[in-house]
């Protein structure tokens, strides 16, 4: 090709792409053909000079270009344009439907374009030419105004001739002329022409061709501007529908997928005009079509828009996008499936999909082109974006399991907004609906607070808008100027909250901040008399009022106040129905009042109210449950019965499906009817009306707050399962335990069939609102007769009925259910009556279920319908006595064993050392039979723990019935079934013992019902049958003398009547059995007046008890998530292993270690409501799966196994069996110390040399160290070395005398591989032998030490009082610290607050105290701080040389376990003052746990001054504040040392560890003569205690403010500038010289005393509203850092890296944390293992803004000296992390400064007066 073919071709290509680009103010649109930039001008000449025919196209292109430029909005930067100003968008308001004055010149460059215009029209163009002109100069004379003529020139071109014709032989006019033209023109090129349907062609093709599809669209987009501008709208629109088969064939070719969503797609730079043209027709369609078209057809604009939008970058005409995405999402929620707006071909699920894609592709708009709001302001587009997700979120049935994807917008949007409160409000409801509650809850409580603080901002505004209120009394002001929710919002929203807390499992606190947001609510009521005037509000708000006060009732366990409180919630819900007669909700909490015991209880009215919330929502299946429990009560059994069978047959058929969508969509309030268009959708199909001028704003889509969430799919299989539970206890009392026995088959295999689902959350809603109540069916109080056969007197009371307790109106005893919608004739065939009655029903065959199916499946499917009257009259009679035909061991009132009570895992921890059951389901409870048929076996192992403790609850009742037929090995393999299913249930261990009672074995009985104690202390069964067997006179009977047994018999009757009366006092307040039997304890010891009142409050509680209790547990608190192994589990997990490994042939093994696997940071954050705020999108809590880790020792082969175990709902299930290399070994157990102290005993060889320095085998004893490092031995062998000493009495301290040899253990074994001896000193320090070097194995290494033997000391070194005989001290006087209210910290469970802290406190046996998820309370504000803190690893090595010393470097964490040398500690010597324990257990080698009862101590105490100041001026005031801080400490003793380390938490918000060193020295015996130096010191005589070092380290698991942080560390520096400088004239300038933390090989970092050194963990996400800087905490480790002493390359340097710095930063991996300094496997390492901080800081891993662990290394240098003998005073190193710029201001300053009224003068003379506080006397510590 020539030259200037070349180049034509290469310049048309340039202007092409330049046009299409539309880079029209670039100064350097282009280049030349040698690369050089180009201007426009520029590459115009070059195209007229190798395109000389095209001339006309090259004018056409620069005034298309000169009028881009006009075109530019005024208020560009003209020297920095910007492609965004060149793409326009509309400058009016959010949401405006106005089309602007796009393409519309300004006044000043009109002159401009007419010149350019006048140029076009002198254009002497060629028929070729003629379109493309004809569209330029339509351009211009749009821009110009002159709408007229740009139609003028624009009809009469047939743009469909374009599109359709596949031959087509026009072209654009941008292309290289062809051989044709050349001819003509005397050029040569190449020529490309416009071929095919344009509709058909894909975005890639040749870019000559483009540009004709530009003019095209601009063309048909200016013609329908014009026609808008000349008034004509609908034609407008019609041009723009005509364009849409174009637009919507227009499909992008992308040759690599974009992987970044905010990657601009490169196609659409490529073509930007050409999107620019075809979004301006788009937008102005969807604004007309929203006016005129109707909602279906509209649809088809925004669908096409939204196709186009995803090709466009975020920040491309957002406006426009803002207002087609609200126009699309409210057609979309306006034509929901099952809505009135039928969408051809629309299904739900497409609607879902649609609906979630429009909102994720504008999230990434409003996350591009919106900020974080200034001080004053909201990001109001954000807000209005997450109320159109939650309009979707609740169009599609507002289910919690469709609920995280709205959840994880709204954790972003919370990013995009400060503190939002409309956001707080969305997310209440989204986490409630999703069940993570505590997030719900947190969420709930800011919301509160953001907007009653806007509330009170704006309270003066809304005071003035009241004085101006309209004569309806409507408050006109507007909430929006503050952004705070209008008043019946806010006061929806405070009633939604305030159920919601009672709803949840909580404390009291939570339901008085219920009972607080329910008082807001009624001041808005107050104040806003139009809300106050609607009865509906009015009726919702006192039902709320009602289940507060009645939670309170339960929760305050208070018997002063619960009767006013009961009463109070009574008339509450009383008011509720009497404002809204029509509430079933309203009815049916009334009903449960009227049911409860105590003095509101009211059986007629209770029945009456459950009857009424059937009429008004017969499909509702509790509101049978409690009508069926009412009439119990009243004695209706026949009835109840019929009633229950009803509410079983709800939901049994297919159609359930479609009616429970149906009640979803009735629910969700899909509807056709916009607010904004008040006329129907049938007179006006449109979106909106033509007089619209905004898009509505997604908040009017939203719909009303209910009252609480839709139940869900587990909820309604749950209520199904109590129902039927209850229906079955009437069968059994009224028909006897024969009939029912048969009826639990049914149930069995009803739950087979309908029972699964998917895996369920750590915590779910009870069914009741109403606090839950413990379940109570029949007859497990045990044995009813008395020792003559009778009845007991308790059970021949002869119950009355109550009288009325409201004014409830008695509808009489039909029900009566009436259709929403009569018939048109309004006749009583539209009326349902179930009739209750006394008569026998003789058609009792006719299926109950199957009318009553068709009852509810009429009033749901078919309520416009006639419904045909059902008159039934079901028969049976209504007293117990006239139908009782049962076995006389039936009781009138009884307990089940499936009552159970939250676990928590305290309860276990406090009461036994060792494991709290050894089972009896062994042996005592074998059978070959299962009965009843085992129907699930074969999914049971399939089943989620949830359901499997449904099923263990269906085999616990299902026992109790077989027990009471007397078939007890029925009985027995039911309840073996259920303790492999749930072995934790109490109720287990409940029926278990009742089995034994049974059977006569009373001891074994009592031993199991203290086992279920054991696992909930307030088992209500457990606690009555325990109580029980106290009382009977069996219990006690022994061959002892009369008056021993009569001894014994008085103890049994005090410890049931003590434990009832506690009972009483808490959860037994209501339980009738409790004061029945408590009244027989007080009986028994001759208390014959509270016998009395027991047993007329007995009976006042029994008086119409309904067959089971009401408040029916459906909860199961899982442990939590970081909460240690209780024994039980440890129990278990053995257990578990032994079963596995005796099936894999191992019989020989021991259990060295088991602990919790710890579960992922991401998943506990979530669970724990511990919300993160920065990087990282919350997510949904999953299902935390309890793990647990085991290390045991084959002792055939010696092999470490490492076993991986999961908790499944029953049972500790293998999941990885891992053999360890042979090199690998787990710390030593206290066992294998122990052991170590007995074999060296017994050993002949230690025997014979210890007997040739004058010690006998009984003096013995060894301290059993890790052998350290010694390469002489092979690596697998399991070694101890043993330092030996002699004790020649009892108690005496051995440590003062000790041996001169070291044996070697194998632990094993046991057996002595080898002895070492040391080599001595001579005086000038020289040593015996010739070199440190180990002498080899195979030589005598006695004759090799070069020395004698040295016998030990004999003078004793007594450090006990009572063997000193040092007279003690007789001038110290007491000092008591005193509590007399008690402590200030709370503690539930292993949940430790204090003040403002939280944080979870756990034992390990490891690290001894683990302190995980530690917050602050800022104000109302959680702030995360720490997620896990512990001391990770230390290590003691010493200084001398000589082997065997040299080995001696002690790893007291990795290698034996802080955690399992704790002392078990003694209350008022360990800590002082007002005390709290926590147990620790671990396990031992047998596999059972070990438990230290008193492992951690958690108490307050004085620390002296907080913060003070004085006005020193005359009349100046002084103010003092006293410190207090909590104290969380442990001691553990290794060996000869003691450590005590402590955990404090200020009121400051500083947080310190600290480290105590105490207990004795580890001595070695010198020889006469001998000196200790340079490596020792002598503290008595021939005794050297060595020099050594003890290095910690410090585990640090940060989550400032998040999970994300950054170390900065920061040294203080003399300023640079020398004296008399001109910036540091004085000379006295230092400054802070700071930098980032950046990679991982910068992660090991050494302080620097001289600079003094300090590192803050910040996140730089959070800024202080003052300093500017990140919030952080900084850590103050001045005076503490201490590095190993030893060479990097020596023995200890290799094993233990992390003492070498004094500070390590790495990044935590989630998967496999980084936990452990020196490795997770430390005994008899050889070099610094992979997963140590060796390996963890190196490369380039970045430390900035990640998941951080920091281990702090702080020590001492220990040189001992003889006042550290026999005992060493305790040596104090203490590291505290400080608050920097994380606080507002000080955070102490509301700390109270009230002076101790205890305090007194020490010696007060008579001119002194004892007075506390300031000076004068104010009794304060201020003046």
């Amino acid at each position: 090709m020539a030259q200037a073919d070349l180049k034509a071709t290469h310049y048309t290509s340039q202007l092409q792409s330049s046009l299409l680009r539309g880079i029209w103010a670039d100064s350097a649109p282009a280049n030349a053909a040698k690369g050089q930039p180009m201007s426009w001008n520029e590459l115009i000449r070059k195209y007229q000079k190798y395109c000389p025919s095209r001339h006309i196209t090259a004018e056409l292109a620069l005034q298309t270009q000169s009028l881009s430029i006009l075109l530019l909005s005024t208020k560009a930067n003209a020297k920095h344009i910007k492609p965004e100003d060149l793409d326009g968008d509309s400058d009016e308001p959010a949401g405006s439907l106005a089309l602007g004055k796009e393409c519309e010149l300004a006044r000043e460059r009109v002159d401009d374009a007419r010149q350019g215009f006048a140029a076009l029209e002198l254009l002497n163009d060629t028929p070729e030419e003629r379109d493309s002109t004809l569209f330029t100069r339509a351009y211009f004379a749009y821009a110009l105004k002159r709408y007229k003529e740009c139609l003028a020139l624009l009809n009469p071109m047939n743009f469909d001739e374009d599109i359709v014709p596949p031959s087509s032989s026009r072209s654009s006019r941008l292309q290289v002329p062809s051989e044709s033209s050349t001819a003509s023109s005397g050029t040569t090129g190449t020529h490309l022409t416009w071929t095919g349907s344009i509709a058909s062609v894909d975005i890639d093709i040749r870019d000559s061709k483009m540009w004709r599809m530009v003019e095209i669209i601009r063309g048909r987009c200016l013609q329908g501007m014009a026609m808008e501008k000349l008034g004509h709208e609908e034609e407008a629109l019609n041009v723009y529908y005509a364009a849409l088969p174009l637009l919507q064939n227009l499909r992008m070719a992308r040759s690599t997928p974009i992987q970044d969503p905010q990657q601009v797609d490169p196609s659409f730079l490529k073509y930007r005009e050409l999107w620019r043209w075809s979004e301006r027709l788009l937008w102005r369609a969807s604004c007309l079509a929203s006016r005129f078209s109707p909602i279906d057809r509209a649809m088809t604009v925004f669908r096409a828009y939204a196709t186009q939008a995803q090709t466009f970058p975020p920040t491309f005409r957002p406006n426009h996008r803002g207002v087609v995405t609200n126009l699309h999402l409210h057609a979309l929620l306006l034509s929901f499936p099952g809505s009135l707006v039928v969408i051809p071909g629309q299904t739900r699920l497409s609607w879902i999909t649609e609906a979630r894609t429009l909102l994720g592709e504008y999230r990434m708009v409003l996350a591009k082109c919106t900020a974080f709001p200034r001080a004053g302001e909201r990001n109001i587009l954000v807000e209005e974006y997450c109320d159109g997700v939650m309009a979707v979120w609740e169009r599609s049935g507002a289910m919690g399991k469709e609920a995280q994807w709205a959840i994880e917008i709204l954790w972003w949007a919370s990013r995009m907004t400060f503190h939002s409160h409309r956001i707080f409000r969305h997310l209440t409801r989204l986490l409630h609906a999703a069940e993570q509650n505590e997030l719900a809850k947190r969420c709930f409580k800011l919301y509160v607070q953001l907007v009653t603080k806007l509330r009170q901002a704006s309270l003066g505004e809304v005071e003035a808008a009241i004085k101006n209120s309209d004569p309806a009394g409507e408050v006109k002001t507007d909430q929006n100027s503050t952004g705070a929710d209008d008043d019946r919002q806010f006061a929806d929203c405070l009633i939604f909250g305030a159920r919601m807390l009672c709803r949840l499992k909580g404390d009291v606190d939570d339901a008085k901040y219920a009972l607080y947001c329910l008082e807001i609510a009624k001041d808005v009521l107050s104040q806003n008399s139009k809300l106050g005037s609607d009865l509906l509000f009015k009726a919702k708000l006192s039902c709320a009022n009602g289940i507060v006060d009645s939670t309170l009732a339960y929760r305050e366990t208070d018997p002063t106040t619960r009767p006013t409180l009961m009463r109070k919630a009574l008339d509450h819900f009383a008011s509720a129905v009497a404002f809204n007669p029509d509430s079933a909700d309203a009815y049916y909490h009334l009903g449960v009042s009227l049911l409860q015991a105590g003095p509101t209880r009211d059986l007629d009215a209770s029945v009456r109210a459950a009857r009424h919330a059937v009429e008004l929502k017969p499909n509702e299946i509790r509101y049978w449950h409690l009508l069926g429990l009412s009439l119990s009560a009243s004695g209706q059994y026949g009835q109840a019965r019929d009633v229950l069978e009803i509410g079983e047959g709800l939901g049994t058929e297919e159609e359930d499906e479609a009616t429970q969508e149906e009640i979803a969509t009735t629910s969700a309030g899909v509807s056709t009817q916009d607010e904004s268009n008040p006329q129907s959708p049938a007179s006006t199909p449109t979106l909106l009306l033509v007089i619209a001028v905004k898009a509505p704003s997604p908040s009017q889509a939203l719909i009303d707050l209910p009252d609480h969430p839709n139940l869900s799919k587990e909820d309604l299989f749950e209520h199904g399962l109590k129902l039927r539970i209850t229906l079955l206890s009437i069968i059994e009392l009224v028909e006897g335990a024969e009939v029912a026995s048969v009826k639990w088959v049914e149930v069995f295999a009803w739950f087979a069939e309908r029972g699964g689902w998917a895996q369920p959350p750590e915590e779910r809603r009870g069914s009741f609102e109403l606090p839950p109540i413990d379940t109570i069916p029949p007859t497990d109080v045990g044995d009813d007769t008395d020792d003559s056969g009778n009845l007991s007197p308790f059970v021949q009371v002869v119950v009355g009925r109550s009288a009325s307790a409201t004014n409830l109106v008695s509808p009489g005893l039909p029900i009566t259910i009436v259709p929403p919608t009569p018939n048109e004739n309004g006749d009583s065939d539209s009326v349902h009556t179930v009739r209750l009655s006394n008569e026998k029903d003789e058609e009792h065959s006719v299926s109950r279920k199957k009318k009553a199916q068709r009852i509810i499946k009429d009033e749901i499917n078919k309520r416009q319908s006639q419904i045909q009257t059902i008159s039934r009259k079901l028969g049976r009679s209504n007293t117990l006595r006239s139908q009782m035909s049962r076995a006389n061991s039936t009781p009138d009132f009884t307990m089940l064993g499936d009552n159970s009570r939250t676990y928590q895992a305290s309860s276990i921890h406090s009461r036994q050392r060792m494991s709290p059951r050894a089972s009896y389901i062994g042996p005592h409870l074998i059978a070959p039979a299962r009965t009843p048929p085992p129907v699930l076996a074969d999914i049971v192992e399939k089943r989620t723990a949830r359901e499997k403790r449904l099923i263990a609850e269906l085999w616990l009742t299902s026992a109790a019935t077989f027990r009471r037929m007397g078939r007890l090995e029925q009985a027995k393999e039911a309840i073996q079934e259920a303790e492999s299913l749930d072995e934790g249930h109490p109720g287990v261990w409940v029926q278990l013992g009742l089995y034994f009672v049974a059977n006569g074995e009373l001891s074994q009985a009592v031993s199991s019902f203290h086992k279920a104690l054991v696992i909930d202390p307030d088992h209500i069964p457990a606690v009555v049958h325990l109580a029980q067997q106290y009382l009977d006179p069996a219990i006690g009977q022994t061959t002892a003398t009369a008056s021993e047994e009569s001894e014994s018999r008085r103890n049994a009757i005090d410890l049931a009547a003590g434990m009832l009366s506690s009972f009483i006092k808490g959860p037994g307040w209501d339980v009738p059995e409790a004061w029945y039997l408590l009244a027989k304890a007080v009986s028994l010891q001759g208390r014959k007046e509270r016998e009395r009142e027991c047993l007329a409050y007995a009976l006042g509680l029994v008086e119409g008890k309904p067959i089971r209790d009401i408040r029916i547990s459906l909860d199961y608190m899982a442990p939590h998530p970081l909460d240690p192994l209780t024994p039980p589990e440890i129990s278990a997990i053995s257990r578990a292993i032994r079963i596995a490994l005796v099936q894999k042939g191992v019989n020989a093994f021991k259990f060295m270690c088991c602990s919790l696997v710890l579960p992922k940071k991401s998943d506990v954050l979530s669970a724990l409501g511990m919300m993160p705020t920065t990087g990282i999108l919350p997510k949904s809590p999953p299902k935390i799966q309890r793990c647990a880790e085991v290390d045991f020792i084959n002792l055939v082969d010696g092999l470490t196994h490492n076993v991986i175990l999961a908790y499944e709902g029953s049972s500790w299930v293998v999941e990885t069996h891992t053999i360890l290399p042979e090199d690998v070994h787990p710390q030593i157990t206290p066992e294998e110390l122990n052991e170590a102290d007995e074999a060296v005993r017994r050993n002949p060889d230690v025997i014979k040399l210890a007997a040739e320095i004058g010690v006998t085998p009984e003096q013995l004893h060894a301290d059993g160290w890790s052998i350290g490092y010694d390469d002489r031995f092979p690596a697998k062998k399991r070694l101890q070395q043993c330092l030996l000493f002699a004790r020649y009495g009892e108690h005496e301290n051995l440590y003062a005398h000790p041996l001169d040899f070291f044996p070697v253990l194998d632990s094993n074994t046991f057996e002595v591989v080898h002895i070492d001896f040391a080599a001595n000193r001579k005086s000038n320090g020289s040593l015996s032998v010739t070199s440190t070097k180990p002498a080899e194995l195979g030589q005598e290494n006695f004759q090799v030490c070069g020395r004698e033997r040295i016998w030990p000391p004999t003078k004793a070194f007594e450090y006990l009082p009572d063997r000193t005989n040092l007279p003690p001290r007789d001038d110290l006087k007491p000092l008591h610290i005193l509590q007399p209210e008690g402590p200030s910290f709370k503690v539930d469970g292993h949940i430790v607050e204090w003040q403002k802290w939280k944080m979870h406190v756990a034992f390990s046996g490891r690290e001894g105290i683990a302190i995980s998820t530690v917050t602050y309370d800022d104000g109302g504000n959680t702030r995360p701080l720490f997620y896990r803190l512990s001391l990770a690893e230390m290590v003691v090595p010493y200084a001398e040389t000589a082997p065997p010393h040299a080995r001696k470097f002690a790893f007291d964490v990795g290698e034996y376990g802080m955690g399992t040398q704790g002392n078990d500690l003694s209350l008022g010597c360990d800590c002082l003052g007002t005390i709290h324990y926590m147990p620790g257990s671990y396990i031992g080698h047998s596999g059972e746990p070990v438990t230290i009862n008193k492992a951690i101590c958690i108490h307050e105490e004085d620390d002296g001054i907080l913060w003070k100041h004085t006005d020193f001026r005359p009349g100046g005031r002084s103010h003092v504040v006293r410190s207090r801080r909590l104290v969380i400490s442990m001691v553990a003793t290794v060996a000869n040392y003691e450590y005590a380390w402590y955990y404090y938490f200020g009121q400051d918000g500083s947080v310190s560890f600290a480290i105590r060193l105490t207990g004795i020295l580890n001595v070695y015996v010198l020889a006469p003569g001998e000196s200790p130096a340079p490596f020792g010191s002598v503290v008595a005589p021939q005794i050297n205690a060595h020099y050594h070092q003890h290095i910690f380290s410090f585990r640090i698991d940060p989550c400032i403010d998040g999970p994300l942080n950054t170390i900065l560390e920061s040294d203080i520096l003399p300023l640079d500038s020398p004296t008399g400088s001109t910036d540091n004239w004085a000379g006295n300038g230092f400054i802070v010289d700071e930098r980032v933390i950046k990679t991982a090989a910068e992660g090991g970092r050494s302080y620097d005393f001289a600079k003094d050194r300090r590192w803050t963990i910040v996140n730089r996400e959070k800024k202080h509203y003052a300093s500017g800087k990140p919030t952080g905490y900084g850590l103050m480790a001045r005076g503490v850092c201490t590095e190993l002493m030893a060479k990097p390359d020596s023995w200890v340097g290799k094993r233990a890296k992390f003492a070498t710095k004094s500070l390590w930063v790495v990044k935590d991996d989630e998967s496999n944390p980084r936990m452990w300094p020196a490795g997770k496997y430390v005994p008899q390492t050889r070099d610094h293992p992979t997963d140590s901080v060796g390996n963890w800081c190196s490369g380039g891993e970045s430390l900035e803004d990640q998941d951080l662990v920091l281990f702090l290394t702080m020590g001492i240098n220990h040189v001992p000296h003889p006042e550290q003998w026999p005992v060493m005073p305790v040596e104090k190193l203490e590291v505290t992390l400080k608050p920097v710029n994380f606080f507002e201001q000080n955070p102490a300053l509301d700390v109270p400064s009230l002076p101790d009224p205890k305090s007194v003068l020490a010696f007060p003379t008579a001119h002194q007066q004892e007075t506390q506080g300031a000076p004068g006397g104010t009794g304060s510590c201020c003046s």
